[in-house]
Parts: C-alpha cells; structure tokens; sequence
C-alpha cells in the first residue's frame, strides 16, 4: 500500500464515504482500489462502536471504584485488628508492672507498722526485670528487718512504735 485517501461525497442523494487505496506490488504495476459505503451506514457502527467502548471503560471504572473501595475495607479492618492486638499486649504488660508494685504497696504498709508477718517474700517474681529487682530488694529487707528486730527489747516493739503514715 503506498496511499490512501478518504473523502464524503454525495452520490444518488446519498452521502458515501468513498475510500481509495494504490497499491503497487511491483514497480512497473499500480492498482487502485476503491471502495464506496454509505455515511449512516458506516457512522452507525461507529457509534455503536464507541458506545460499547464508552460503556466498557465505565466498568473498568466501576469495578476499579469496587476494588479500591473493598481494599480501603480490608485495610480498616487489618488496622482494627492490630489496634486490637496491641491494646491487648499493652493491657497484659501493664497488668505485668502494675499487679507486683500494688502487692509492694500493701507490704509496705505492713512494714511501716514493723508488722513483718504480714509482708512475706511473694513466690512469683515479675518478669519485669526492674519490677523483679525491686521485689529482691524488698524481700532481703524485710529479712534484715527481722533480724534487727531480734536485737530491739520488745518494750519498744509495741503498736506505738511506729505509726503507718497514709
């Protein structure tokens, strides 16, 4: 194909979209080729055409709308999960810390009244390590308290000896 052209012309009070083509297959042969379709005709189909075209990019765009619009759900969801999961862990760790110092408190309200009896070393330790240390520590000085105690004449021993400060 060397040249096309394409041009509206009326012929028998129809409007027709005649087509031209040259063709040379070889050097010294040229052929023409025409062709010759009515207008409403061929606009028909490409109206047709390029409806079916418009509805299918709408689609696309509806099922691409749908697509985005089920991710942003499932992401909601993943995202609520996770809040989930960690409110979970950050209550359990905060119970961890929180539940050891509370029972410190109550022996130390004991001890404060030097009723050693009462505060007793606690057979779980926290796996917080500092929370652990502390309940050690607290452990080894109601042990020397006790000792000291032993040396103290028991006259100055009584309930007025020391008064719990709330």
């Amino acid at each position: 194909i060397v040249d096309t052209d394409l041009v509206q012309a009326p012929i028998n009070n129809r409007t027709m979209i005649i087509c031209v083509v040259k063709y040379e297959p070889y050097e010294s042969i040229s052929w023409f080729i025409t062709m010759a379709l009515e207008y409403s005709v061929v606009m028909a189909n490409a109206e047709a055409i390029g409806n079916q075209a418009r509805a299918n990019r709408d689609e696309e765009e509806k099922k691409a709308k749908d697509d985005i619009t089920k991710n942003l759900l499932l992401s909601r969801i993943i995202a609520g999960c996770i809040t989930m999961i960690f409110l979970g862990c950050s209550l359990l760790t905060s119970r961890s810390i929180a539940k050891p110092i509370k029972q410190l408190q109550v022996d130390m309200k004991h001890v404060s009244a030097m009723d050693l009896s009462e505060a007793k070393e606690h057979d779980e330790l926290s796996y917080v390590k500092e929370i652990a240390e502390i309940q050690t520590g607290f452990a080894k000085m109601i042990v020397n308290l006790e000792e000291f105690r032993a040396y103290v004449p028991s006259a100055l021993l009584g309930t007025n000896f020391v008064k719990a400060t709330p």
